[in-house]
């Protein structure tokens, strides 16, 4: 089992320079005790991950800060940009890195986003796995076809070539079976979370993963990573006395975003078509409070105790890596002895529920 650090802050826009700075002092102090890797997330137009529009240009920042962590995009929404962009811009990073980069695809979800282009979002995941097949070719130094301003058709070989020889290529999966074994056939590793979800959901999916995986002859390259809400205190009391309103803020502004997502009559994460629904303030408050409980439940809020067991059963169903959601609402300081608590729990991990 390795654990990373996840970054998805929301509504942080008016302090973006220091969310920014705590990140990167983060990176550079916890690399140092084992932490395998900082995903960030790619976001636009809302407050819900407002800081993250471009996951580049922050991990480029990180690279400088750091010489070991991997630095990963969690997700990079791939149908956003042109697939000759995504290449150069990681290539860079890849340099800057000294071949410290990854990218988990997501074919994104949210109508509003695909403004950039908007043709694509009809047919988002096809055209996801074209370009990680795209950008696989272009990384062994294989042209690409364009047409150019005077409309001839025209080969073209993206520059630099990356530091890496092969690209760490991930899939973020919101749970579609499908989508996890397509990562599978495709030999791509897989990050996923337990929205909507339970325990045993996520088993069967790492199972149909790993299946998929052997029938292709590519186990050696798969990894499944999931990401679990992160809170450590010296008590149980204590990690929820600090987690409970925070979380609550954080799930009611995701849900002000798959409102918002489902009243232009898109899809909310997940792919699930969102019916949007004028209800009253004190039945929305009561689902916030159940899903509170929920999370509280299946994360890594807790004691030390109780965030080992925790690892224990994510690790006896196949999950290979942990990524600690910590900027969901907790304080600066409250973040910051999380993670201290947390690398001693990553050192016992290792020995208990090594797999």
């Amino acid at each position: 089992m390795q654990f990373a650090i996840m970054f998805f802050a929301s509504g942080s826009e008016n302090a973006a320079a220091e969310r920014y700075d705590l990140i990167l002092d983060i990176a550079a102090r916890f690399e140092r005790v084992g932490f395998s890797a900082i995903w960030v997330p790619e976001r636009h137009f809302d407050t819900f991950g407002a800081i993250f529009p471009n996951p580049c240009l922050m991990l480029s920042a990180l690279a400088a800060r750091t010489e070991r962590i991997q630095l990963r995009a969690g997700s990079l929404v791939s149908p956003l940009h042109d697939v000759i962009r995504v290449f150069e811009d990681w290539s860079v990073l890849d340099h800057l890195s000294r071949g410290r980069c990854s990218l988990s695809f997501g074919s994104g979800w949210n109508a509003n986003d695909f403004v950039f282009f908007p043709e694509l979002y009809q047919r988002r995941r096809e055209h996801m796995w074209r370009q990680i097949k795209e950008i696989r070719a272009m990384w062994r130094g294989e042209p690409i076809l364009r047409q150019n301003g005077i409309g001839q058709r025209v080969e073209v070989r993206p520059l630099p070539r990356p530091w890496s020889a092969t690209p760490d290529i991930w899939v973020t999966s919101s749970g579609q079976i499908e989508t996890v074994r397509e990562a599978g056939r495709q030999g791509a590793k897989v990050f996923t979370h337990l929205i909507g979800k339970d325990v045993e959901l996520l088993a069967c999916s790492i199972k149909a993963y790993r299946r998929s995986l052997d029938e292709t002859g590519r186990r050696d390259d798969g990894r499944f990573a999931l990401m679990l809400h992160t809170c450590v205190a010296p008590s149980d009391a204590a990690a929820r006395s600090v987690a409970r309103a925070p979380l609550k803020r954080y799930l009611r502004s995701a849900i002000a975003l798959e409102e918002a997502a489902a009243r232009v009559g898109g899809r909310i994460s997940g792919g699930r078509r969102g019916v949007p629904q004028d209800l009253d303030s004190d039945v929305i408050d009561e689902l916030l409070e159940l899903s509170v409980e929920r999370y509280l439940d299946l994360s890594l809020i807790g004691s030390p105790e109780r965030c080992l067991r925790v690892i224990e059963t994510m690790a006896s169903v196949g999950v290979d890596e942990i990524a600690c959601l910590v900027d969901f609402g907790p304080s600066d300081e409250a973040i910051m002895e999380s993670l201290e608590l947390l690398s001693g729990i990553a050192q016992r991990g290792r020995v208990l529920v090594h797999r």
